[in-house]
């Protein structure tokens, strides 16, 4: 999606070593995606990662506020975030090869790679049921 270009990390021509990008969101990030939630979500997220021969090592670190109203009173609460996830990208020929789902598979000529849907799983997965 054209909106969610300023979650794009460009993977061709990287450097091997850490690098570090900060995203943020507001209320209109989580809308791009199918089934959100309607509450509203506001926070960044600093990525870190580890680029090395044929593997990417994703550190994301998710700090965010939850604007929802409360289940007793109905006052409007903000309720903070917080979420680590450690992310594997393989950079392979054919990617069909693994079958694993906390590893992804890009093909080497890969050019960007779009980090907006694995920042929306972690928001999901760092709100309080």
């Amino acid at each position: 999606m054209k909106d969610l270009v300023p979650y794009d990390i460009r993977l061709k021509g990287l450097k091997d070593g850490v690098h570090t990008f900060d995203f943020t969101f507001d209320s209109d990030f989580l809308p791009f995606f199918e089934n959100a939630p309607d509450d509203i979500v506001t926070g960044s997220v600093k990525v870190l990662l580890e680029k090395r021969v044929g593997l990417i090592i994703m550190q994301f670190n998710l700090n965010a506020e939850l604007h929802a109203p409360c289940d007793r009173c109905l006052a409007n609460i903000k309720i903070p975030l917080q979420s680590d996830y450690k992310l594997l990208v393989k950079s392979m020929e054919h990617p069909e090869e693994i079958e694993n789902e906390d590893v992804i598979v890009l093909h080497p000529e890969t050019p960007v790679w779009n980090a907006a849907p694995v920042i929306y799983e972690n928001i999901l997965l760092a709100i309080p049921v």
